[in-house]
């Protein structure tokens, strides 16, 4: 069997991990929900973007800072490559069944280096100001894991959780947090991170504004 084969039969390794999340990306870009995301599962996963700046009734992003592209957050302003957008896209299998949980998030179009944290919710809204982008979680998310971008392996701006081997499957992670989910469920995710430029005169003008997001993602949890 060929390694693309058995990464679509739900194998876990990091090749697999990058192939099933360059499927995820193309399918949040193309508006699809992202069936392919749930490789390895006995049905499709419900995957798909929410809280798009500027997209149907979500407010506009607070900065005059609006998505570099289709899907994504609002543009950042550095260090590393001003002007990018942080999009959030997921890969393997939502499932509440403890060691069939495969599901992974990974965010890019980050500043550099900077510190990260992956957010979940059980409600959204049309959003609200967060630095210089927007949270639409409604009331306090969950923090599941954080972490720098740029490290581990990963370039520039990038970064995956949770690690396989090394951080707890996302459903694990949300009952310890208190949020037990069950199927049927949807939860909805985020990234926050530092972008402490927008803060400047020319950018949002604001010392509290030190930090942006990615846009979010539904995901409709399996058996």
């Amino acid at each position: 069997m060929s390694s693309r084969a058995k990464c679509i039969r739900g194998a876990r390794s990091q090749n697999c991990t990058t192939l099933r999340a360059s499927i995820a990306r193309i399918a949040v870009r193309t508006g699809l929900l992202l069936g392919a995301v749930g490789i390895g599962s006995s049905a499709w996963a419900q995957f798909s973007n929410v809280c798009e700046p500027g997209q149907n009734g979500v407010i506009i992003c607070p900065c005059n800072n609006p998505p570099a592209g289709t899907g994504a957050g609002c543009a950042n302003f550095g260090p590393g490559q001003v002007g990018q957008s942080s999009l959030l896209t997921a890969s393997g299998t939502p499932s509440v069944t403890n060691g069939s949980d495969t599901l992974q998030f990974m965010a890019t179009g980050e500043n550099d280096f900077v510190l990260t944290v992956f957010l979940q919710g059980s409600a959204i809204t049309t959003g609200v100001s967060y630095g210089a982008g927007i949270n639409c979680i409604a009331n306090a998310p969950l923090v599941l894991y954080h972490g720098n971008a740029g490290t581990g392996g990963e370039p520039q701006g990038q970064i995956t959780r949770p690690r396989i081997g090394l951080d707890p499957e996302v459903h694990v992670r949300s009952a310890i947090l208190g949020d037990v989910i069950s199927a049927g469920q949807t939860r909805f995710y985020m990234t926050g991170y530092r972008d402490k430029k927008a803060a400047s005169i020319p950018n949002c003008n604001d010392p509290t504004k030190t930090f942006n997001a990615s846009q979010g993602v539904a995901v409709v949890w399996g058996p």
